[in-house]
């Protein structure tokens, strides 16, 4: 279990970065319709990330991993079912007090367990995301995690990142 944690700490949202906002009154009563940005950054380790957002405000994000059976804790005795139930089990008993996020093992094959994340920022609790290593800490008091800090900070990291 510690190494599901381990990991997830590591890959999730490594470049997330929050930003702050202020606001300000408008003389106009026309509002703009948010664009509707999807963006997905994938790397050689064949970890993929997708971000959804709003103009620059990601409200909801997917990533998707590989772990061998060794690194989830299960072994090649097990059959698929036994596997994907124990592992879903110590994902559940981790995270499903966290508003927003939901860890599950999906598919089971060649020694390999695909892990999805999913993240769904405007359910969420940035700062219980921070605490949980989930999300970079941003330097200002964010009000949000920025497509394009976080798009920066993934290319930096390796990661090929295209619109979609």
């Amino acid at each position: 279990m510690k190494k599901i944690g381990i990991f997830l700490l590591l890959f999730c949202l490594m470049g997330c970065v929050r930003v702050g906002t202020t606001t300000e009154e408008s003389d106009t009563t026309e509002v703009e319709e948010a664009q509707t940005n999807i963006v997905n950054c994938t790397n050689e380790a064949n970890q993929q990330y997708t971000f959804f957002a709003h103009d620059d405000e990601i409200y909801s994000m997917q990533e998707i991993f590989y772990m061998s059976y060794e690194e989830v804790g299960v072994s090649e005795d097990m059959n698929m079912d036994e596997m994907k139930t124990n592992i879903n089990n110590k994902l559940s008993e981790r995270y499903s007090d966290v508003p927003g996020l939901s860890v599950v093992a999906d598919e089971i094959a060649d020694g390999q367990v695909k892990i999805i994340v999913m993240i769904d920022f405007d359910v969420a609790d940035n700062d219980q995301l921070v605490e949980l290593g989930l999300l970079q800490e941003g330097e200002v008091q964010s009000q949000y995690v920025s497509l394009k800090k976080t798009r920066e900070s993934y290319t930096s990291n390796g990661f090929a990142c295209a619109v979609q």
